[in-house]
């Protein structure tokens, strides 16, 4: 059985257990930073609903105009029709992925808003 055992300590944790609490840390933490610089409730709770907060790219775009004005002159948002709506998230997290490569060269990709799992 490959289990992380801490010395001192009756708790047995296995790696996937770890990085699922570090998987919730990380959210977490995104989600009080975005709370703290936007003024919005990001949920945390599971990498899912946080994933979903954030794949239509708004939040994302807001958050390096938030950093930087004026970096994404404009951000699709409001009511939309399926296409439409494929349409204005893909140009959401586009530009959000173009203006973020003048801070860090460190970037995830659209593909990471949808697929489970910890980067």
């Amino acid at each position: 059985m490959n289990r992380t055992s801490y010395s001192g300590s009756a708790c047995s944790v296995s790696p996937g257990q770890l990085k699922q609490r570090r998987a919730a840390r990380k959210r977490l933490a995104a989600a009080n930073f975005l709370q703290a610089v936007l003024g919005v409730s990001i949920p945390h709770d599971n990498d899912e609903a946080f994933r979903a907060s954030l794949a239509d790219g708004v939040v994302l775009c807001q958050l390096l105009n938030a950093l930087q004005p004026g970096i994404i002159p404009h951000i699709q948002s409001g009511a939309a029709t399926p296409t439409s709506g494929v349409r204005q998230t893909f140009e959401n997290v586009s530009n959000f992925l173009e203006a973020a490569q003048k801070f860090t060269t460190d970037l995830f990709s659209a593909a990471d808003l949808e697929e489970p799992g910890e980067r």
